[in-house]
């Protein structure tokens, strides 16, 4: 400022003065309008040496909230929910301001308002195993002790954990993870086991370099368990017995005895809401309770039952390739179709790799080192549509790693099947299917969108956003094999009447190939309300639902 002074006629400029106002809070990040960083868990701004605390405000816009009076220049997403009256802060536009306060409390100068989106909810991902490239890069974060053997299983992106004995893998932090910041409750961590397995204890270690705590996973036998759990801990459970959840250290995964392999992938934190394992029978929604909704979402699928699929002859002049697999010898699997796509048979004994006993006439018996490769020019017409099917005779306990999945990926890109489309059936128990015929089919549409899977005829898995194109002029030579997989001592499997059509069957067209017609199940790809599991959906299961009421899990 400065102070000029005139003699009635000529005026003199002053000297300019300067002094500095009452801090004001300034820069917030995110800049206002801007998207907040929910890993980070706050929102933050610049503050001033002058200012001795903060009051903050936060709500939805033109509703704003005390949230609290702070010395430091953040606040965490945790406050900013009991502000808003959520135990979780939701995604969504908000608006929020800070006041500064002087030493005595008093207010020097009142913030602007900004405006925040905070996005989705999503998890914080741990460990995922996918940024591995062999199992030594994974064991330079991962520790084995005890009789535990580690190694990274690059097929679906997981570690594979042999344990024998007392065993533990351990995955440690530097530096220290901050767990409080992301606002997430729930720590989850995904593990399959084998029927093959020993039963044991599978437990979870937390540590924050000082303190410890483990949680037990309440099923004794999860070891044994042939498909994916996941696994949840309230991050209280650990807190609540002395840990620094702010600074955590160390994250330790054991098996208390026994020998027997795990797979491991996964480890988040979430806000898991409603968890699948607490839902009632009757939550069709899953919000963990049972309301009218429920009951109208039944009411969409009502009377529906199984059904079923006549047989109906498919159209062979689309039929790009059939492979019979009826030589008695050599080193060719024939094309019985006029486009002659012969393929070329590679095996230690070609002797043996015939087999007289297939689903129709001869097989083909593929062992580790057989080999069977199709030309790249049977699918150079695959543009929007296609079918594969087949015949396979096998011995699940030739499998023992991989016999509880079928997946059919299709896409363009090539070299890069994680961004394909695909469709999964995930079997309950494949030693039902094991020594005997199975005929299975995959299909793609992309014009529908939708690509399936069945199993002897019966539709078991399906995806209705399969809308990539498949560019057959990309595809390099196919290769029948079973070499992939881990498996037994001596394994084995027959396979017989492969088929490759040019467009996608109709489901009582693959009744046909699959030997006639056959009953269609409602559950799981038509409805999931068949509470009772009766195959039709009806008053029984209106029953469960009047059952569990108004109840809430």
């Amino acid at each position: 400022w400065r102070v000029d002074v005139t003699d009635g006629g000529t005026e003199y400029p002053g000297t300019v003065w300067h002094f500095t106002t009452g801090g004001k809070a300034t820069d917030p990040v995110p800049a206002s309008g801007g998207t907040a960083d929910r890993s980070a868990g706050v929102l933050s701004w610049s503050g001033d040496a002058l200012v001795s605390s903060y009051d903050v405000y936060f709500g939805l816009p033109g509703d704003l909230q005390s949230v609290g009076n702070y010395t430091t220049t953040s606040v965490s997403f945790g406050d900013l929910a009991t502000a808003a009256g959520q135990s979780v802060l939701a995604e969504g536009s908000y608006q929020w301001a800070v006041d500064t306060k002087d030493g005595s409390g008093t207010l020097m100068v009142a913030g602007d308002t900004w405006d925040v989106i905070i996005p989705e909810v999503e998890p914080v991902v741990i460990e995922d195993f996918d940024g591995y490239g062999d199992t030594s890069e994974m064991l330079a974060n991962w520790g084995a002790g005890g009789g535990a053997a580690l190694a990274l299983e690059d097929i679906y992106s997981s570690m594979q954990f042999d344990y024998s004995g007392a065993s533990d893998a351990t995955l440690a932090f530097s530096p220290a993870m901050s767990w409080t910041a992301t606002g997430m409750d729930t720590f989850v961590v995904s593990f399959l086991g084998y029927e093959t397995n020993t039963a044991a204890d599978i437990s979870l270690t937390v540590s924050d370099g000082t303190t410890s705590a483990t949680v037990t996973y309440p099923q004794s036998d999860a070891t044994t368990i042939s498909w994916w759990q996941k696994w949840y801990i309230r991050l209280s459970d650990f807190s609540d017995a002395g840990v620094a959840i702010d600074n955590i250290t160390s994250v330790e995964i054991s098996v208390a005895s026994g020998s027997g392999t795990l797979r491991i992938d996964d480890l988040r934190l979430e806000v898991p809401g409603c968890i699948a394992a607490f839902q009632p029978v009757g939550d069709l929604n899953k919000d963990c309770q049972v309301t009218i909704e429920d009951l109208i979402m039944l009411a969409g699928d009502w009377l529906m039952k199984d059904f079923t699929v006549s047989p109906d002859t498919s159209d062979d002049d689309l039929l790009l390739a059939h492979y019979e697999f009826n030589e008695a010898s050599g080193a060719l699997a024939s094309d019985s179709t006029s486009n002659n796509y012969h393929a070329a048979v590679t095996a230690d004994d070609p002797g043996v790799i015939w087999n007289p006993s297939g689903y129709n006439s001869g097989c083909i018996e593929l062992v580790n080192s057989v080999e069977v490769t199709i030309p790249a020019a049977v699918f150079n017409g695959v543009t929007n549509e296609v079918t594969i099917s087949m015949w396979v005779n096998g011995d699940a306990a030739d499998y023992p790693d991989k016999v509880n999945q079928f997946v059919f990926a299709a896409g363009a890109t090539a070299d890069d099947e994680s961004s394909w489309d695909n469709a999964v059936w995930e079997i309950d128990s494949a030693d039902a299917y094991g020594g005997q015929w199975n005929h299975y089919a995959a299909v793609k549409n992309t014009t529908t969108g939708v690509m399936s899977v069945y199993h002897n005829g019966v539709l078991v898995g399906q995806t209705t956003s399969a809308t990539d194109p498949m560019e057959g002029t990309l595809a390099n030579s196919s290769v029948l094999s079973m070499a992939r997989f881990e498996a037994g001592a001596n394994p084995k499997v027959r396979i017989d009447d492969l088929r490759i059509y040019s467009y996608a069957l109709l489901q009582s067209e693959i009744a046909s190939l699959a030997g006639g017609s056959v009953i269609q199940p409602i559950e799981p790809i038509y409805t999931e309300y068949d509470l009772d599991d009766d195959g039709f959906v009806s008053l029984p299961d209106f029953a469960i639902i009047a059952q569990e009421w108004l109840e809430q899990n």
